[in-house]
């Protein structure tokens, strides 16, 4: 309580309110001096009428209908578990902008409905108007989608199963007692409507169903995901770089968090045939780490950026000498041998690969066996040298047999 109360709250969060009491919901009463806060039975009366519109207000009594009494209009509120589907066509969206929408628990789609979107916010960041606040959790199911659009969404946990989150915005999932959790079991997160980024105050686990989506056009123009807590990646990282200028030796940064496990089943890429890319993970300040992905021209050995040439002979060489040990190719170059070494696509850079890097190099093959011999001798392992002389013996036996039937011509 206080003298006199302004404003209302805009979220209302309680993470273990349905372990601890199951039916129960959480709510507001203001007051002209403060308000009240109390617990009450879940309500589930209020579901979603498919003949309000193709873009319905939630706020609108035409968006609702009140099973428990038909003549009584109301607005879903804290006291209510909200599920919205539809039977309709053309993927209606129930659209959060002109208030701060707040219930109990909220489920979006399911295998019945047809496709659906919540869109939070009206584009503007600073109005603080358009956020939706669920007190125990968000499911976002098959054929729904939640489009954030410069708003928030405040809640203990987010469950993507089998729906997709879009857009810019923030997902609130912090509290004075718990850290709470985006987990995507099947579905899919792809920050902004183009190139975007959204925030998640909290954990983010992208299990082995779900997907996460990144678009960028260049180094600085791309979809960005920042998470202030824990980020466990185990699904697939789709990189969608259609129409994009990069270059290769050029990186994006697509996710900061306090932690990074990656353990990605699958890693994509679309819209870019000409360069490999590869991820990794470093620590860009006190307790935060990005993730990155950055793209090479196969051959380019020594990480350049270009296409092969003869400053990537000494990488090579080393990769085929030395490629984990003490001052091998790992340490040196960063990643593995294989990863821009192994041209005959049999899983490891070995010699083997010798002739087409040099077809990459557009140099003879005898050639470039002297210069990676040459090379070769800062790391002495035997059976590797063995390997390049036998090669060097074999391409000198087949260039003299190849002299003696020109003579013979």
């Amino acid at each position: 309580s206080a003298a006199t109360r302004s404003g209302e709250f805009s979220a209302v969060v309680s993470p273990n309110l349905d372990a601890l009491y199951p039916g129960l919901a959480i709510d507001v009463t203001y007051l002209a001096d403060g308000a009240q806060l109390k617990f009450v039975p879940t309500q589930t009366n209020i579901v979603f009428d498919e003949s309000s519109g193709s873009n319905p207000s939630f706020f609108s009594l035409n968006t609702w209908e009140n099973t428990a009494d038909p003549m009584l209009d109301l607005i879903p509120s804290l006291a209510n578990d909200v599920t919205i589907t539809t039977t309709v066509a053309g993927n209606p969206e129930v659209i959060v902008a002109a208030g701060n929408a707040l219930v109990a628990k909220l489920t979006l789609g399911g295998s019945n409905s047809e496709p659906l979107t919540m869109r939070i916010g009206n584009g503007n960041a600073l109005d603080n108007v358009g956020n939706l606040s669920s007190t125990t959790g968000v499911a976002i199911l098959e054929n729904a989608t939640v489009a954030m659009d410069q708003d928030t969404l405040a809640t203990s946990q987010v469950i993507i199963d089998g729906g997709t989150l879009v857009g810019n915005g923030l997902v609130d999932l912090s509290s004075q007692t718990s850290v709470g959790k985006l987990t995507v079991t099947s579905g899919t997160i792809s920050p902004g409507f183009s190139v975007g980024h959204l925030d998640i105050d909290g954990d983010l686990n992208l299990t082995a169903g779900g997907e996460l989506v990144i678009e960028a056009t260049s180094e600085t123009m791309r979809d960005t995901i920042a998470v202030t807590g824990e980020a466990i990646l185990e699904g697939t990282l789709t990189l969608d770089l259609t129409g994009s200028s990069l270059q290769g030796g050029e990186s994006i940064q697509i996710l900061t968090a306090q932690s990074i496990t990656e353990d990605l089943s699958s890693f994509n890429v679309v819209g870019n045939d000409e360069l490999l890319f590869f991820l990794r993970t470093e620590e860009i300040d006190d307790d935060m780490f990005a993730l990155f992905s950055e793209g090479f021209y196969e051959g380019d050995m020594n990480r350049g950026g270009g296409l092969p040439d003869l400053d990537d002979v000494a990488a090579f060489a080393l990769a085929l000498t030395n490629p984990r040990g003490p001052g091998g190719y790992s340490n040196t170059y960063g990643g593995t041998s294989h990863e821009l070494g192994d041209l005959d696509d049999d899983g490891d850079c070995d010699v083997d690969d010798i002739d087409d890097f040099a077809e990459l190099l557009g140099m003879p093959l005898e050639q470039l066996v002297e210069r990676i011999q040459a090379h070769s001798n800062i790391v002495p392992e035997p059976s590797t040298l063995l390997h390049l002389f036998c090669s060097g013996c074999i391409i000198s036996a087949r260039r003299g047999r190849w002299l003696q039937r020109e003579k013979v011509k």
